[in-house]
């Protein structure tokens, strides 16, 4: 019983700990973009490489963009030679109050692998 209480709080630290810890640029991706889908730009810059000196230009700039992205998905993913950089083609459908028109873009995502695993690469 003991064994099994310490085995699952370990799994329980474990996944605590690696909630914003990316293991693939596809990863951070579209967490990044669940939390724009939700208009969570404190969770959505947790995916990201911006740091906290310019966090609060970046929340500004986010706020302003008055656009809702109905759906998303990767297409594909090209991790860069060295394995610290790569780019993320998404597909997104969004839409804005000035069009009622749902848009489709095909955006290219720049990542970044830090300690703390794979960022959305903004600044």
């Amino acid at each position: 019983m003991k064994k099994t209480t310490i085995a699952l709080a370990a799994i329980f630290a474990t996944a605590l700990c690696g909630c914003n810890n990316c293991n693939t640029p596809e990863k951070a991706v579209t967490q990044f973009y669940k939390a724009s889908q939700a208009h969570n730009t404190e969770e959505a810059l947790k995916y990201t490489n911006v740091s906290e000196s310019e966090r609060e230009i970046v929340e500004s700039v986010f706020n302003s963009i008055n656009m809702e992205i109905h759906d998303f998905e990767v297409l594909n993913t090209t991790i860069e030679e060295g394995d610290t950089t790569a780019t993320v083609e998404m597909r997104l459908h969004v839409s804005s109050p000035e069009s009622p028109d749902t848009l489709t873009s095909t955006p290219i995502t720049s990542c970044i692998k830090t300690k703390e695993g794979w960022k959305v690469k903004l600044m």
